[in-house]
């Protein structure tokens, strides 16, 4: 099997995973039509939205929360 490449918000990936998801019938239905009346790809936007989740919650993301919560015990 070839892996395709694409470059996505500066990130380079390989596709060469699937994610199936359950999904209520209504809300698959208004997303596939909003991102059909933006022409976009649903998949697009999906990949779009979990690296943004990762950026803002990986690891980092992780940490900055622990910090903040680490100052707060200190001023106790």
């Amino acid at each position: 099997m070839l892996a395709k490449k694409c470059v996505h918000i500066g990130h380079t990936m390989t596709k060469s995973s699937a994610l199936r998801i359950r999904v209520d019938p209504e809300l698959h239905r208004e997303f596939l039509d909003v991102c059909k009346r933006l022409d976009v790809p649903a998949a697009q936007v999906l990949r779009q939205y979990m690296r943004k989740f990762v950026d803002e919650n990986g690891e980092d993301g992780q940490q900055v929360l622990f910090d903040v919560v680490d100052e707060n015990q200190e001023s106790d």
